[in-house]
């Protein structure tokens, strides 16, 4: 009820509820979806969305957005490419795009923070194995799915993706 965006997927995604130990505990929940489409074609997310103050919200810049999404990037095991951050309808968003290889494996990686007025909305999705339009379909189709609760369904994403930067081996 706190989050401003939704994201809709085929199937029921996992949902667990992920808490920090000690006084000030904090819970989040996590959300994550698999879909594999064949024997080495699969797609993958996994998204939050956290309630924010407005002290907590007056916190976040441009850069400091871009971080978080370099931060999330960092553990997907392939070169990241620049992060791209624009505000839209009145909404900060930090995306980065990369193109890749994990344990022998075609990987397309995206990470994405929107920052609304009262939440931040944190999506990493990835796409792995060889050219499959069916993986493609379902990566397209959930992300584009992902809009602010109060904007009217679109048939484009959002936000525009910038280009994919490709890792040479």
């Amino acid at each position: 009820e706190h989050c401003e965006f939704k994201i809709t997927f085929p199937e029921k995604p996992f949902i667990e509820n992920k808490c920090t130990s000690g006084p000030d505990k904090e819970c989040t929940e996590v959300v994550t979806y698999t879909k594999v489409v064949s024997g080495d074609a699969s797609v993958d997310f996994r998204v939050t969305c956290d309630a924010l103050t407005e002290d907590e919200r007056a916190g976040y810049t441009s850069e400091g957005l871009a971080e978080s999404v370099r931060q999330m990037a960092a553990s997907s095991s392939i070169t990241i490419g620049d992060v791209d951050s624009s505000t839209k309808d009145g909404y900060q968003v930090a995306a980065v795009v990369s193109v890749g290889m994990r344990s022998e494996r075609e990987i397309f990686y995206t990470g994405q923070s929107w920052l609304g007025k009262k939440s931040i909305f944190r999506l990493e999705a990835n796409m792995q194995g060889g050219q499959n339009d069916k993986a493609d379909a379902v990566f397209t189709d959930i992300l584009k799915s992902m809009i602010p609760k109060t904007a009217a369904k679109k048939t484009e994403p959002p936000m525009s993706v910038p280009p994919a930067k490709t890792e040479k081996n």
